[in-house]
């Protein structure tokens, strides 16, 4: 679970260089301040800036000190990571805070930060304080959760998965009331940051009508800052509704009018290695997996050796795989494919979730694998990953003409 915290923010951080919002005037920024205990080494700063780019800093402590400056675009989530072998951002030495123009103070100690000069980040402790013995609780089952040896420490499996079973539930009932005091302020604040903060961390546990009810609600300054951005860029592409759309651009106008033109994934048009456009007509009467992916992300490259099994298994003859990388570093992605000898027809769209191809096929996150029928309409948005057994039974299904359960297409 821990992991794939890590893994979702990862991937939106590397995709939130595709949004290109000039930061305007007052958008600067200093972090300053202190880990307690420590005297040297180095600290790293995780923001995106107010151009709505991933950006990460890295400073060298001098006595336990350390400053921080860049722009922000109105305000956005950062983290400060005090300890470089951490392996995910939720550890206890890094902090979570809300980045703003302006100056902050830090003053970093595991379980007991103090920071001061930012009326927003106060405003989130405030908000955390009023939640704080469920975020608490939730917490401590988290830690246990992570730990498997603890929950199964001198006991039968059957025990040890019955406990984990009932830590779970109790996991979700929590952030169930976590989620409705959220929801609460959200609808009693739709002026503030913090609104779009919280509608941010609930997002995925909402359904497409109800992000676009409480985002519609923001006030535009709120719409317009990273933390608006990082809504709509999530929802964006999961909803069919056009209006919503075009009151609320995610790129211009010019993004939606592509949209518009495409009915079906035969009108998708991508590079290369080689540089040459390819269009997914060439797969017209054959069934089409196409399969998300990054260079970065340790779960696609995983994948990759079971879609080889795949591809070499069904000859081409009926099913097309099509992989499309969301890498904005070309070579990286070129070398990802030597490396890792990836077969099947290889693409790249270096706009990442917010390219044509991403939107159209409804991509969040990465691996992502989409099914298209032989008209080129999808028939699976949320197909299982090549890894899981599940994709060849699907395939198969597909091929014995058994039928599977369609989701809506566009």
């Amino acid at each position: 679970m821990i992991y794939r915290l890590f893994i979702l923010f990862f991937a939106s951080f590397m995709a939130s260089g595709a949004f290109g919002q000039v930061s305007g005037p007052g958008s600067k920024f200093i972090v300053e301040g202190e880990v307690v205990g420590k005297d040297t080494g180095f600290v790293t700063l995780w923001y995106t800036d107010g151009n709505d780019l991933g950006a990460k800093d890295t400073v060298a402590l001098n006595k336990g000190r350390f400053r921080f400056s860049g722009t922000v675009n109105r305000a956005c989530e950062a983290i400060l990571w005090t300890d470089m072998r951490a392996r995910y951002f939720d550890h206890p030495t890094s902090l979570r805070f809300l980045l703003a123009p302006g100056d902050l103070f830090i003053s970093f100690k595991i379980n007991g930060s103090v920071t001061s000069g930012s009326k927003l980040q106060q405003e989130k402790e405030r908000w955390d304080e009023k939640r704080a013995v469920w975020l608490s609780a939730r917490r401590r089952i988290s830690d246990t959760l992570g730990d498997p040896k603890t929950i199964g420490k001198g006991v039968d499996s059957a025990t040890a998965a019955n406990r984990m079973n009932s830590l779970s539930k109790r996991w979700d009932s929590i952030g169930r009331i976590i989620r409705a005091l959220d929801v609460g302020y959200i609808r009693s604040h739709p002026d503030s940051y913090l609104s779009g903060y919280l509608l941010d961390q609930q997002k995925r546990h909402f359904s497409t009508d109800t992000i676009e009810a409480y985002y519609s609600t923001f006030a535009s300054d709120i719409k317009k800052s990273t933390l608006g951005h990082e809504v709509l860029e999530y929802v964006y592409p999961l909803t069919d509704d056009k209006e919503f759309r075009k009151a609320n651009p995610l790129i211009d106008n010019e993004l939606e009018r592509q949209l518009d033109t495409i009915h079906s994934v035969y009108a998708l048009r991508l590079t290369d290695v080689s540089g040459r456009v390819v269009e997914l007509s060439a797969f017209k009467n054959k069934y089409v997996v196409i399969d998300f992916w990054a260079s970065w992300c340790g779960p696609c490259l995983a994948n990759v050796p079971y879609l080889n099994k795949l591809i070499k298994s069904y000859g081409g003859d009926s099913i097309g795989f099509v992989s499309i990388s969301v890498d904005s570093d070309l070579k990286k992605w070129e070398k990802a494919i030597m490396d890792y000898k990836i077969e099947g027809v290889q693409l790249c769209d270096s706009n990442a979730f917010n390219g044509v191809a991403a939107i159209y096929c409804k991509t969040i996150y990465v691996p992502h694998y989409v099914i298209a029928d032989k008209n080129g309409r999808i028939i699976n948005y949320n197909a299982p990953q090549a890894i899981e057994p599940a994709l060849k039974k699907l395939l198969d299904g597909l091929l014995n003409e058994k039928g599977v359960g369609a989701t809506s297409g566009r």
